[in-house]
């Protein structure tokens, strides 16, 4: 894993140009088919829970997150 809990994070959605920062307050690695596709990653994959600002959470893959300094 390349984040730590409560590391600052941007979560970056190259299909939407959104950006949104929060901290990592979560993981979970891909195991099936079903939620691969979802996520459109490989089986194997680690998802990030990220909690925002506004206290609303989202699940991204790994990938798609940037540290924050």
């Amino acid at each position: 894993m390349k984040y730590d809990y409560g590391s600052s994070v941007r979560i970056v959605c190259p299909e939407t140009s959104q950006h949104y920062t929060g901290s990592v307050c979560g993981f979970r690695e891909i195991v099936t088919a079903e939620t691969a596709e979802k996520f459109r990653v490989p089986i194997g994959t680690i998802l990030v829970l990220v909690e925002r600002s506004d206290g609303a959470a989202i699940e991204v893959p790994e990938d798609n997150l940037e540290p924050l300094a």
